[in-house]
């Protein structure tokens, strides 16, 4: 090997080695957990209309539950990177619901006139019970900044990635009200072992974001975590009573923060506690319905009518409380 070739190689080698220090090594880690979530998400639509008494507007809200039993698991892995306590970062976790979401979905609906200044109306208003299933899932990509102070005792992670939420919620029963063509309030009250209403709703959600963790104790540490969304909304409801398909797309932004104490057991094991604070908001949406069949409650057939297409809104909040124990590899 000639000399010009060994020095080559031998820078090569050197910037090989520099970026897998000796003092650095890989790790990998895995995080079973268990908790609960809380909270609400509302689907809100606007539609106009013109009829003999003028241009109407209606409103409906319907917001259902998300309290679920959630368990799950995080895992994720570490590569030594440029600087000795610096490291390239791999994470992801998947939890699923247990059992069904607490509470009851409520649909409420308002009608108003454009040509007079009055008050919306309510003209119905339901609750059902609610049955509920959650797939939840996150990956991200990310660099760790570990020599920040010298005593390591502060670390600063930037992640991109993606986070996937699925919803499959049926809506059993109905108990409420209405308003009659007299202007009169009726009662509706359907059996909860009757399905009314069956719902679909995905979150395509890339985000930004950064975590710092404290340690103030080599046994105790604090994670912060922050995170920006951009929000894609999927939704379909399907109103079985009504033979009524409705397809929702909605666009917007979400935030995330979330926080753990996390204590040190042996070299493998740390136990810890976690609470994420998460909220959601459209901006801008669309909702389209068509009837698969006639409708059973309307006089008219409606198999052949059309539904102009409604503004859509999608708006969400929820907390998590999590337990877990971290083994690390």
């Amino acid at each position: 090997m000639g000399k010009p070739v060994k020095v080559v190689f031998y820078l090569l080698m050197l910037a090989v080695c520099s970026l897998f220090p000796e003092q650095a090594r890989a790790e990998l880690w895995l995080k079973p957990e268990v908790g609960t979530q809380f909270g609400t998400t509302d689907f809100e639509l606007e539609l106009e209309q013109r009829s003999g008494a003028g241009d109407l507007k209606v409103r409906s809200l319907l917001a259902w539950p998300v309290d679920l039993v959630l368990v799950g698991a995080e895992a994720g892995g570490s590569l030594p990177a440029l600087r000795a306590s610096d490291a390239w970062l791999i994470e992801g976790r998947l939890n699923t619901s247990l059992g069904n979401s607490r509470g009851k979905m409520v649909d409420s609906d308002w009608i108003s006139s454009r040509s007079e200044d009055l008050p919306p109306t309510l003209f119905a208003r339901t609750e059902s019970k609610t049955e509920a299933f959650a797939l939840l899932t996150d990956l991200s990509l990310g660099y760790r900044f570990g020599r920040l102070q010298k005593t390591h005792r502060l670390v600063v992670d930037v992640l991109a990635g993606a986070r996937l939420e699925y919803y499959a919620l049926r809506a059993m029963g109905a108990e409420g009200k209405y308003l009659d063509e007299q202007g009169e309030f009726r009662d509706v009250v359907i059996s909860t072992n009757i399905e009314a209403a069956v719902y679909s709703v995905f979150h395509v959600m890339p985000f930004v974001g950064s975590r710092v963790v404290f340690r103030p104790l080599p046994e105790l540490s604090f994670p912060l975590l922050a995170r920006l969304y951009a929000l894609l909304s999927y939704s379909h409801d399907d109103h079985v009573l009504r033979n009524k398909d409705a397809f929702g797309n909605a666009y917007g932004l979400a935030v995330s923060a979330s926080g753990a104490a996390e204590y040190k057991v042996t070299s493998l094991l740390s136990l810890g506690l976690s609470t994420e604070v998460y909220y959601l908001a459209s901006v801008t949406g669309v909702l389209r319905q068509e009837f698969y069949d006639d409708d059973p409650g309307s006089p008219a057939d409606e198999r052949d009518s059309v539904v102009p297409d409604s503004d859509f809104a999608v708006e969400s909040l929820r907390l998590q409380l999590m337990a877990y124990a971290r083994l690390t590899f």
